[in-house]
């Protein structure tokens, strides 16, 4: 499982998984290029996160025309700020 490069929480048949937190083991997929959270209530992420040093992309809104898949983690600036510090080479794609 570590080995895995996309791992998607959300968006599962129109509608959004809920979850609310990522898991600490997060930081341990080590090899993950992307990570969608489409479609949550996710508030925090944990710096565990910075284990994911090939991380290039984490998706935490998107906006399709239609409808808008936001986190509420997307209003809270200092915890975007603290992603950017954790994850300096990744894209972080979020909505202020």
């Amino acid at each position: 499982m570590r080995k895995l490069k996309h791992i998607e929480f959300g968006m599962q048949m129109g509608g959004g998984n809920e979850i609310n937190i990522v898991p600490e083991w997060i930081g341990e997929m080590t090899e993950l290029e992307v990570i969608y959270l489409l479609g949550n209530n996710v508030k925090s992420i944990p710096d565990s996160i910075s284990g994911c040093k090939n991380l290039k992309t984490l998706l935490l809104y998107y906006d399709d025309g239609d409808y808008t898949h936001s986190n509420p983690i997307c209003q809270n600036a200092d915890a975007i700020l603290r992603l950017k510090q954790l994850l300096p080479k990744t894209n972080i794609i979020y909505s202020s």
